[in-house]
């Protein structure tokens, strides 16, 4: 995103084809989110609501691919 003008940018210096910034910067936020989540929440509730998150982000990704091919018919192969 940042090639193309929505993000800065430094955002889009690569090393070995990695956005190297990009994952430092998504790492940092990441620890830090964690790290406040747990002094004010506590180790378990953390845990726990990060378990849930990654669980319906889960069904999310699955049902938005199941759907579409639903619409399908049993001898319908798309692109072939």
């Amino acid at each position: 995103m940042s090639e193309d003008g929505r993000f800065p940018k430094i955002f889009s210096k690569k090393y070995n084809s990695k956005p190297v910034l990009y994952e430092l910067l998504m790492d940092a936020i990441f620890v830090i989110v964690l790290g406040w989540m747990t002094h004010f929440r506590g180790l378990y509730a953390t845990f726990l609501s990060l378990g849930a998150l990654t669980g319906l982000t889960n069904l999310i990704i699955h049902y938005s691919i199941d759907f579409p091919r639903l619409k399908l018919r049993p001898g319908e192969q798309k692109g072939a």
